[in-house]
């Protein structure tokens, strides 16, 4: 049950409402079984739409009140709150979902992929990317031979992470 349906006009809210009302529209003459005839359609909102609706039927500026165009209205407020209710549980719902859910830590992710090490990670990356000829132009070479080995065999035959240079000037 949302709060929406929890909070009902109680009589005395009514009552309030309906004087409101005679106050302001000279047709309206309801005696003591209309204000209870009327009590039972409009008992299922609460005080703030049954008053949102009436002021508003106020602003429009008729001559003469309408109680179907009333309930009409309490009705289009009624829903419009509702849904409102239910998107924001929805929302909040889903908060806390995300909640329970964290991003883990790096070592989760690179568990999940089944990689030890995040050197070995990028290892794995790169051998992909340089079989979809995504990688680099330039690290291609570097990686061609490497790209049919495991992590293992690769850091055995001098696989390293990070850029290697050859400086041939500093070869003396």
């Amino acid at each position: 049950m949302t709060e929406l349906e929890k909070q009902k006009l109680s009589k005395d809210e009514f009552i309030y409402w309906t004087k409101w009302i005679n106050m302001r529209w000279p047709n309206v003459k309801a005696n003591t079984n209309e204000v209870i005839s009327l009590y039972n359609d409009f008992s299922i909102f609460n005080d703030d739409i049954l008053g949102q609706a009436a002021v508003e039927q106020l602003d429009e500026g008729s001559e003469f009140f309408s109680w179907p165009k009333l309930k009409k209205r309490c009705k289009e407020i009624y829903n419009n709150k509702l849904i409102d209710e239910v998107s924001n549980a929805k929302t909040k719902q889903a908060k806390k979902e995300l909640l329970k859910d964290k991003p883990g830590s790096l070592k989760q992710y690179l568990t999940s992929q089944g990689w030890n090490s995040f050197e070995e990670a990028i290892f794995y990356t790169r051998v992909r990317l340089y079989r979809t000829n995504n990688l680099y132009n330039w690290d291609m070479p570097s990686m061609e031979k490497y790209i049919n080995m495991d992590y293992k065999t690769a850091v055995e035959n001098g696989w390293k992470m990070g850029m290697i240079f050859n400086d041939n000037k500093n070869k003396a």
